[in-house]
């Protein structure tokens, strides 16, 4: 498993967002590919794909393209709205790191327990605190 600054080398890191916007099944993909392909040759430190604008289909379709393309960059994922889906599709897709928008800034300290036992359904998983705006992770095996 990977620590932050393994994945993250640069001082100030930028990641680029693949949102997966667009207006046919054709485009959605068309568009994460040169989206994906701008960021990589302008010198972004790395690449997340995000649920955003597409659904789920989609954001495994460029997860698995990315797995596929061996991007020379680190790639993360945010399924927003469903944690352990993040959780699930790091792993089987290779994910340097994950985002769990659901957890930044909404977290009460009353539910600080029961946060700290969802991570521990994951012991692959590496996390600096209940609140950090992301969490990152490495799959061992």
């Amino acid at each position: 498993m990977k620590k932050f600054r393994e994945v993250f080398t640069a001082p100030k890191s930028i990641i680029g967002v693949i949102h997966l916007k667009g207006d046919t099944d054709e485009d959605i993909k068309a568009r994460a590919k040169k989206e994906i392909g701008l960021y990589i040759d302008g010198g972004l430190d790395a690449v997340i794909f995000e649920d955003y604008f597409g659904s789920y289909p989609y954001l495994e379709w460029v997860l698995d393209y990315a797995k596929t393309q061996k991007l020379p960059v680190p790639y993360g994922v945010n399924c927003l709205n469903f944690d352990s889906l993040n959780f699930k599709l790091a792993r089987d897709y290779h994910c340097d790191f994950l985002q769990l928008d659901s957890v930044v800034g909404h977290v009460k300290p009353r539910d600080e327990a029961s946060l700290d036992a969802f991570f521990a359904l994951e012991p692959w998983f590496w996390a600096v605190s209940g609140s950090s705006i992301s969490r990152f992770c490495r799959p061992t095996a």
